[in-house]
């Protein structure tokens, strides 16, 4: 009858085939259904519900390290102290002066505005600083302090949490001090 309306169409691999068929709508569908818009944003949402804990918590690991290093510093200035005076510096503005911390490590900061720093004890023969979260941000994960000492052992406890302890190496015995 109408031999053009379902004719092949030949090419070298493939077979196009135009059909008489309607579907039941006359024009061809558009654009995303409300369910699977509400499938999408489900699936995001739960994406994120479990990538953001993780992201904030990766950023508090971050200050606790910042601090810990902060302490190193610490202790390494006061080591080059002790050589040189025989005693621990009493404060952190001593060591400042010196030249052997930088100068945007002045007592009660530390070059970071989230832990202060302090040298709780000196003498000819130890020391100990504290590292003390200063505000506590609204996400906050990890309160608490962390100390060092003359050994280079870096203490802490986590508020309601677990102590944290992390030795320097080589130990001091290795270095003869």
């Amino acid at each position: 009858m109408y031999p053009e309306l379902n004719a092949e169409i030949r090419t070298s691999n493939f077979v196009f085939r135009r059909s008489t068929r309607r579907t039941c709508c006359s024009q061809t569908r558009r654009g995303f259904t409300l369910v699977e818009l509400a499938v999408t944003v489900i699936i995001m949402g739960s994406l994120v519900s479990f990538a953001v804990p993780r992201y904030f918590k990766a950023i508090e690991q971050t200050n606790v390290d910042l601090a810990a290093t902060n302490l190193v510093s610490l202790w390494t200035a006061q080591r080059m102290y002790w050589v040189d005076k025989g005693t621990f510096a009493t404060s952190i503005s001593q060591l400042v002066g010196e030249g052997l911390l930088d100068s945007g490590f002045s007592p009660g900061s530390g070059g970071d505005s989230i832990f202060t720093y302090a040298i709780l004890t000196a003498g000819a023969s130890n020391f100990s600083a504290l590292a003390t979260r200063a505000a506590q941000p609204p996400t906050s994960y990890w309160s608490g302090s962390l100390t060092i000492s003359e050994t280079g052992a870096i203490l802490g406890q986590i508020d309601g949490g677990t102590p944290i302890k992390h030795t320097l190496t080589p130990p001091l015995a290795a270095l003869g001090m």
